[in-house]
């Protein structure tokens, strides 16, 4: 029975993983059950059996997507070894980087941006999005409301600053991928933006 309850975690969680890609590949209209089974690699009764509509699988995948990829890069905003501006840059950086690098992650910032709002008014989908950015903006305003953020600037309008960067850049990732940075530019521009906000504490 445990090996039973394993394999089916195990076969939910492919089949979000491919319902995003799917979704964001064909759009809301000819993301079938076959499709999305075909690619986690399971039958269209499969899906079927785990998520009795295709609202629901819509709402779960985005969820489940937001949940998992932004672990990585929330680490680098609690990092005790790390001071605030090393923190916010790491961070910056890690979600750059997943976007240039990670398919998976375009995609979930496609079926977030163009997918969604076709069928859902405020899913649970879009409500874990919204609760997953709220956590980024607790962790992120303390870190700005420090005695070397940029005179003149108050935390809540720096935390302004790095969640319109953030949005931007999902937007982009979902509307226009080829305006993404390489990777390999992430960290600078990270940088770029921590200085600006944090004089001199982007590297410490």
């Amino acid at each position: 029975m445990k090996r039973t309850a394993e394999e089916a975690a195990a076969t939910r969680a492919r089949v979000l993983e491919a319902a995003i890609l799917v979704f964001a590949d064909k759009g809301w209209k000819d993301a079938t059950f076959h499709a999305i089974g075909a690619r986690a690699g399971v039958t269209r009764g499969a899906v079927h059996h785990h998520f009795g509509d295709k609202k629901l699988l819509l709402e779960e995948a985005i969820g489940a997507g937001w949940r998992r990829h932004a672990a990585p890069a929330l680490e680098e905003l609690v990092r005790p070894e790390h001071g605030p501006g090393r923190r916010l840059t790491g961070f910056l950086t890690r979600y750059l980087r997943l976007l240039a690098e990670n398919e998976s992650f375009r995609a979930l910032a496609v079926a977030s941006v163009l997918v969604a709002p076709q069928v859902l008014d405020v899913g649970e989908g879009v409500k874990e999005k919204i609760e997953e950015t709220d956590q980024w903006a607790a962790l992120i305003l303390p870190l700005l409301d420090t005695p070397g953020l940029r005179q003149g600037l108050r935390a809540e309008d720096a935390l302004f600053t790095v969640m319109a960067m953030l949005h931007g850049v999902t937007v982009t990732a979902a509307t226009a991928p080829h305006e993404l940075p390489a990777a390999e530019a992430a960290a600078g521009i990270a940088r770029a933006v921590v200085a600006g906000l944090l004089p001199g504490q982007e590297e410490g």
